[in-house]
């Protein structure tokens, strides 16, 4: 089952570790990151930091559509994570079901990239705005909140701005 669905370009840290992981009963952590699945070193450490009994598996995107696709139906609560949102509305397009909600939480500014400020922890490029664009059209819930007790704000609310 996937449980939760979020972009941070940190990945599995210390917030995930003590904050997502337990409040939401995650078991397994699905992350999608070329560049990490691509290294075995960075791999294993990335699949170290899950905290004890939560397996976690660092995946490129079409390993991570079939190991999606199993979990949606297991009964195991799932994770799924990526650095940015476009990873995300490309897995909307490839996997019919998935849940209708994305935490943006970090998406760093990228000195000499144009990009849109949408909290002190999130900026996009034209990339990643076209792709909250498209998932919000398609009735996606995306809100941008970094940890659980920051505030929320709903796509929703501000895509008038964009």
């Amino acid at each position: 089952m996937i449980a939760v669905m979020r972009s941070d370009d940190r990945l599995i840290h210390g917030q995930v570790q003590t904050r997502i992981i337990p409040l939401n009963g995650i078991k397994r952590v699905i992350t999608i990151d070329k560049i990490n699945a691509s290294n075995p070193m960075l791999k294993r450490i990335y699949e170290m930091a899950a905290p004890h009994g939560v397996e976690c598996t660092v995946v490129d995107f079409d390993e991570g559509v079939a190991l999606i696709k199993e979990a949606m139906n297991d009964d195991v609560r799932t994770l799924i994570l990526a650095r940015v949102p476009s990873v995300f509305a490309d897995l909307y397009r490839a996997v019919d079901g998935l849940p209708m909600y994305l935490n943006i939480a970090t998406v760093p500014a990228v000195v000499g990239e144009v990009q849109v400020k949408l909290e002190d922890h999130c900026y996009l490029n034209e990339k990643e705005l076209n792709a909250v664009k498209e998932m919000g059209n398609n009735g996606v819930d995306v809100v941008i909140q970094q940890h659980p007790s920051s505030p929320a704000i709903s796509w929703n609310s501000i895509k008038g701005k964009y």
